[in-house]
C-alpha cells in the first residue's frame, strides 16, 4: 500500500506544480517588464518617449494597448504634462506553441512613441485630432494607418479610466 501512495504522489506533486506555475503566469496585470510580461519606456529626449506593453498568454491585445496607454499616460502626469500625442502606434501578436499539438499561446505587444503636450489642443482644425482614451484599438490602428500625424489623449483622463476598468491601486500604478 505504502508503494502505491508513494507512486501516485510522484504523479500528482509534478502536476500540482504545473497548475500553481501556470495560474501565477496567467495573471492580467500592469507591471514592469519582467519574465512575465509588462511595460517599458525609453527617454528618446525631452517629451518624447517610446513606450511598450509585453503582454503573456493570459492578456489580449487590447489590454496590453490599454496597458502601454496607461503607462504612456502616467509618464505625462508625472512630466507634469495634460497630455499626450501618439505619434506612432505599432501592434503585433506573436503566436508560439503551447507544448500541447495545435494549441499556441498568443502574445501581444504594443509599442508606441509618445510625445507629452503641456495642454490639450482644442482647436477643431488642429492638426492633431482629439480623441478619447478608450478609443478602440482598432479605430488607433486605422488613424495610424491613415498617416495620421499624431493622436492626442488627455493623460489623467485615461489613467482614471484604465485604473477603474482594472481596479488597479495607485500602488501598482506608480511601481518603478
Amino acid at each position: 500500500m505504502g508503494v502505491l501512495f508513494c507512486g501516485a504522489l510522484r504523479r500528482t506533486i509534478p502536476l500540482l506544480l504545473c497548475m500553481l506555475l501556470s495560474c501565477t503566469a496567467c495573471t492580467v496585470s500592469y507591471q514592469p517588464h519582467s519574465l512575465t510580461g509588462g511595460y517599458r519606456e525609453q527617454l528618446i529626449r525631452p517629451g518624447e518617449y517610446h513606450v511598450s506593453y509585453d503582454g503573456n498568454g493570459s492578456i489580449t491585445l487590447e489590454q496590453a494597448a490599454d496597458f502601454a496607454l496607461l503607462r504612456a499616460a502616467i509618464i505625462a502626469d508625472q512630466q507634469q504634462h495634460e497630455a499626450l500625442q501618439i505619434a506612432v502606434l505599432q501592434v503585433k501578436v506573436e503566436e508560439i506553441p503551447s507544448g500541447t499539438m495545435g494549441v499556441n499561446i498568443r502574445l501581444p505587444h504594443v509599442s508606441m512613441r509618445i510625445l507629452l503636450t503641456p495642454a490639450l489642443q482644442n482647436d477643431p482644425k488642429a492638426a492633431v485630432p482629439k480623441v478619447a482614451c478608450r478609443k478602440e484599438l482598432a479605430e488607433l490602428m486605422i488613424l495610424a494607418a491613415q498617416r495620421t500625424p499624431r493622436v492626442q489623449v488627455n493623460a489623467k483622463d485615461c489613467m482614471t479610466r484604465i485604473k477603474q476598468q482594472y481596479d488597479l491601486t495607485d500602488a501598482q500604478l506608480y511601481v518603478m
